[in-house]
């Protein structure tokens, strides 16, 4: 079977058909490895070096069977046993201490230290000897997978791609379950939340079958997280809170967070995304203070906003939002940035979310979740301002969008422009159409949106006790222009005394 296999990569490398082979190669890599990783190691040095670039998987794989294969005689995966403890500072030993110490680091919030840790780690392997590297190969695909941790938690999914894949390619040469199935399952769950679906699918059927062992729950967990956010993603939201509700967390709880964003996503009422936003705040949930950034930070800022918009919250919504820009790394900011377009979409300022969605869009670094709803804004956008463009926007979403089953980011839009958008640019189906005008935005309700960012800031000083006089030194007017802001203010909000603006912000959660 394999041979046959082989021989049509052969043809297609011989063709120049870089594209073709290299799919090829990777739907069949597992079986390449482990049959003939040295035909494999030619395939791949075969690719030309601009054709390899932009394909991160014939990049990786070089650097990793350059490792495990040294000498033309046979590749270096025997495991021969642990050092003894008399070789105190052995390579593995050194990077044993080097993998607990970057867990204990990410764990406490101290990612700096943490990615410092598995970058050590990272070197020893690959500057140590042959006969050094196959004394720990047993080891490595738990360490590499570690390491991969420290990454995605510190938001390079770059890095934590390179480690997991590392881990899943070593783990599948030593018939090691555990690691073949958490790899994938993460590699997994990184693809569905840059909305790299169909990339996700093709992980998760490489997710070994799970029985009894102690370690199932955990890996199952990131698992059913992928599939839950697919399923999103699918508009299939019933069958999504069916993948979460079967989460052990207690083995997993390091994908709390993770988990609390999709259930945030997938609220059915207010009473729950109430009953979600109080959890935030519980003990269990706190980051580490030491924490500056990070993936597990992101996520809850985006719970907070989605429910808080959930809620008709917008203002405090948005200011849920007022995180930094590289808190997450790149996949989870620009789900902080989209959220943040829509923000602005839903207040209607248009010209803002045609300049902040024009430059995601116009950038081929984002990835497709970031990518469709960037077009889907920039198209609505277009539509209100009556700028032609916005259906050749909508129809490439479409496009990205059914490729990837990624139907989720159009529902940050309002059901109006889904409609006239898709019957103006026929680049859905009627039934996706209609599943997405169900679940999109409905008009805003928040009294404070209809304020100006100059109302908006005055308000909230007012709100501190500030007199007038401090408010006009504060923002740089004169006390009548700002009895003129706070006239128009109330009178947008329907009120006609401070203690009405107190009442009305506690309901809405305004706070600026």
């Amino acid at each position: 079977m394999f041979d046959a296999i082989g021989r049509q990569i052969e043809e297609l490398l011989g063709a120049r058909d870089w594209n073709r082979a290299a799919a090829l190669i990777e739907a069949h890599w597992g079986e390449a490895l482990l049959i003939e990783p040295r035909r494999l190691q030619a395939w791949l040095f075969r690719f030309p070096e601009d054709f390899a670039r932009r394909n991160s998987r014939i990049i990786q794989g070089k650097v990793y069977l350059d490792r495990i294969i040294d000498d033309p005689a046979a590749h270096t995966t025997k495991f021969r046993g642990n050092t003894s403890a008399s070789e105190a500072q052995s390579a593995f030993d050194r990077v044993t201490q080097l993998t607990i110490r970057a867990a204990a680091a990410r764990a406490s919030g101290d990612l700096d230290e943490a990615t410092q840790y598995a970058l050590r780690a990272r070197r020893i392997v690959d500057e140590s000897a042959a006969d050094e590297r196959e004394s720990m190969q047993a080891a490595l695909p738990e360490m590499t997978y570690a390491w991969g941790y420290v990454w995605e938690h510190s938001g390079d999914l770059r890095a934590a791609f390179r480690e997991y894949t590392y881990s899943y390619d070593l783990a599948l040469l030593l018939g090691d379950l555990m690691g073949e199935s958490r790899s994938a399952a993460a590699i997994a769950w990184c693809h569905a939340l840059a909305g790299r679906n169909s990339e996700a699918r093709r992980w998760l059927e490489r997710v070994p079958e799970m029985r009894d062992e102690w370690w199932v729950p955990r890996s199952r967990a990131v698992v059913l997280l992928a599939e839950a956010l697919l399923l999103y993603d699918r508009l299939s939201f019933d069958e999504a809170r069916a993948r979460l509700s079967l989460i052990d967390l207690q083995a997993a709880s390091e994908r709390t967070h993770a988990h609390m964003y999709l259930c945030a996503l997938l609220a059915e009422s207010s009473a729950e995304a109430m009953r979600l936003l109080v959890s935030l705040d519980a003990p269990a949930m706190a980051i580490a203070h030491s924490a500056s950034r990070g993936q597990s930070a992101a996520l809850v800022a985006l719970s907070k906003h989605v429910l808080l918009t959930r809620l008709g919250m917008h203002t405090a919504a948005r200011d849920a939002l007022g995180v930094d820009d590289d808190l997450g790394g790149e996949i989870v900011s620009t789900l902080v940035r989209v959220q943040r377009i829509a923000a602005d979409a839903h207040a209607g300022f248009d010209e803002r979310v045609l300049h902040a969605a024009a430059l995601m869009s116009a950038s081929s670094s984002y990835a497709p979740r970031g990518l469709v709803a960037a077009l889907a804004l920039r198209a609505a956008a277009s539509r209100h301002l009556a700028i032609g463009a916005g259906a050749d926007d909508f129809r490439l979403a479409a496009s990205i969008a059914s490729e990837q089953e990624l139907y989720s980011p159009f529902v940050l839009l309002p059901r109006a422009d889904v409609r006239e958008l898709a019957a103006d640019s026929d680049g859905l189906s009627p039934d996706v159409t209609d599943a997405i005008i169900r679940a999109a935005r409905v008009d805003a309700s928040d009294p404070f949106q209809r304020l100006t960012p100059r109302e908006r800031a005055v308000l909230g000083v007012r709100l501190k006790d500030a007199t007038l006089e401090q408010i006009a030194t504060e923002h740089y007017l004169s006390v009548n222009t700002v009895k003129s802001q706070i006239r128009s203010a109330y009178r947008k909000l329907g009120i006609s005394s401070v203690e009405e603006l107190r009442s009305l912000a506690a309901a809405y959660g305004f706070s600026q």
